[in-house]
């Protein structure tokens, strides 16, 4: 071989090599959720709502058969957020009052939330509860199935607002 040859080689197992490097510092999250990391899921999420990203929500909802959010599982969520998206001008959400408790596998986060639609000269509020989200390190597939990683994600809520079945409507 040429040397050309050899050093495209190189840096191409080089390349290689720090890629796998990446994917074993970054392949899985903490062992313990924290009370800052679960509420930044939700303000990630409240960040995707505010921007009518219904497929940005659902990243963080886990891909389990068992999954429910409010009785509801994470399809007819989407479809759900899709049609709310659609029949709104500028959405937002407030969230406070958060309660945190956590064990190597489980955590819950309680808080309240006043989902809001704010048209060009009024605000109304769409949904006003209680809730309370159950998160659990899960199995996540990366890159079109061919790895695996554990990352914290929500596998449960519950609300004492009312039925989200009509939200939106």
């Amino acid at each position: 071989m040429k040397q050309r040859s050899w050093m495209i080689l190189a840096v191409c197992l080089l390349l290689g090599c720090a890629l796998f490097a990446v994917f074993l510092i970054t392949r899985s999250s903490a062992p313990q959720l924290t009370q800052e990391e679960a509420i930044d899921v939700t303000r990630k999420v409240e960040f995707a709502f505010r921007h009518k990203n219904a497929n940005g929500i659902l990243m963080y909802i886990a891909p389990l058969p068992d999954t429910r959010i409010a009785n509801i599982n994470p399809d007819q969520l989407h479809v759900l957020l899709v049609r709310y998206f659609r029949n709104s001008d500028r959405v937002g959400a407030d969230m406070s009052h958060y309660v945190f408790a956590s064990t190597d596998s489980d955590a819950t986060l309680q808080f309240d939330l006043v989902v809001h639609n704010d048209g060009a000269d009024s605000r109304k509020e769409d949904y006003s509860g209680h809730i309370t989200l159950h998160l659990r390190r899960v199995e996540v597939p990366q890159m079109l199935g061919l790895y695996q990683t554990k990352e914290w994600r929500i596998v449960g809520a519950e609300t004492t607002g009312p039925d989200l079945s009509s939200f939106g409507d």
